[in-house]
């Protein structure tokens, strides 16, 4: 299909869960903690501009633009 696969992995030692969302699409992943990692998670194809939220509250602590998500790819 039109998708990637795509994983998150925690590894910020001292930082609370986080959530990384797409923006203008939503929520990718959600209240994963450190030293925590998603599974493989099927995501429409395409250049996004993702941020880090802290899961507790919504507040941004990093934007990460231009990510190519893409399709037929992990």
């Amino acid at each position: 299909g039109d998708f990637a696969h795509v994983r998150f992995v925690h590894l910020v030692p001292d930082a609370p869960p986080v959530d990384i969302i797409a923006k203008n699409v939503g929520s990718v992943f959600e209240d994963v903690a450190f030293k925590s990692y998603t599974s493989f998670t099927p995501v429409s194809s395409g250049t996004f501009d993702l941020m880090v939220n802290v899961s507790a509250n919504d507040q941004k602590v990093l934007d990460v633009p231009g990510v190519a998500f893409e399709k037929g790819k992990v």
